[in-house]
C-alpha cells in the first residue's frame, strides 16, 4: 500500500469514528441502521467501527428504548426491538482551560460534559507571559496527576481576545497585561503528550451550546451575548 494512501485511510477511519461519537453525543442513542443512513456509510463500515468502540467501552448497547426511555423504542418490522448504541460517559475525558481577563479557569470533565474537578487562579497586574505559561502547565499537571487513571483525549483552551486557531495562539487582547503573540498550543503540546485546541471564548461557547446546550437539535443558530 502506498504510504500516502495509508495515511488517508487512517484519517478517514478516525474521522468516521469521530462522526459516530459526535452524532450519538448530540442526538442521543442511535441504531446502526440510523447511523448508516445519517452518516452515509455502509452498514458494514458502521458495524465494524461501532463494534470497535464497544470493545473499547466507549459505546454500549441497549434495548431499553430511545435515549434509555423504555416507553419509546424502534423495531425492525418483525416486532423485535432494535439495539441502540449509547455513549459510556465515563470512558473519555478532556481538560479545559478558560483564559479570562482577571483569572484562569481549569477543569476536567467527561465526554457527557459533567465537570469532575475545577480550579480557579486569580491573575494580578504583575502577570507576564512566562508566569501565565508556568501557571497553565502547573495546573494542567495537577489535574493529570489527580486523574491519571482516566483516558484524557486532549486539552481545549478558550481565550479572550484575538486568537489564531490554526497556530493556537492568543495574538492580542485589550487590557490583558500587554500580553500578545502567546502561543498556548506550542507551550502545552511541548509539555504534555496530548493534542491542544485553542479558540476564542465566544466560539467555545457556541461549541458548548451545540454539543451540550440549547442548540443540540439545531443545524444553524445565532449566539448572542447580552
Amino acid at each position: 500500500m502506498v504510504a500516502g494512501r495509508g495515511k488517508n485511510l487512517t484519517y478517514l477511519r478516525s474521522s468516521n469514528t469521530g462522526s459516530i461519537i459526535k452524532n450519538i453525543l448530540v442526538n442521543g442513542s442511535a441504531s446502526r441502521l440510523f447511523l448508516s443512513e445519517k452518516l452515509n456509510l455502509t452498514k458494514m463500515s458502521i458495524s465494524y467501527l461501532t463494534n470497535e468502540l464497544i470493545e473499547k467501552n466507549i459505546l454500549y448497547e441497549s434495548t431499553n428504548g430511545v435515549n434509555n426511555n423504555p416507553s419509546v423504542y424502534y423495531t425492525n418490522g418483525s416486532g423485535r426491538k432494535v439495539k441502540h448504541l449509547l455513549i459510556n460517559p465515563d470512558c473519555l475525558y478532556a481538560i479545559g482551560i478558560y483564559i479570562a481577563r482577571n483569572a484562569l479557569y481549569f477543569s476536567i470533565s467527561n465526554i457527557a460534559g459533567h465537570i469532575i474537578e475545577k480550579i480557579k487562579i486569580m491573575l494580578t497586574n504583575k502577570t507576564v507571559k512566562s508566569y501565565l505559561a508556568e501557571i497553565m502547565v502547573e495546573q494542567v499537571q495537577k489535574l493529570l496527576d489527580g486523574h491519571s487513571e482516566k483516558n484524557i483525549l486532549g486539552l481545549g483552551v478558550a481565550s479572550i481576545g484575538l486568537v489564531d486557531t490554526k497556530k493556537g495562539a492568543l495574538m492580542s487582547s485589550t487590557d490583558f497585561f500587554g500580553i500578545a503573540d502567546f502561543n498556548i498550543k506550542e507551550i502545552l503540546e511541548n509539555k504534555f503528550c496530548l493534542p491542544v485546541f485553542v479558540v476564542e471564548d465566544m466560539k467555545a461557547a457556541c461549541l458548548a451550546e451545540s454539543f451540550y446546550g440549547a442548540a443540540r437539535t439545531f443545524t444553524d443558530f445565532i449566539y448572542c451575548l447580552i
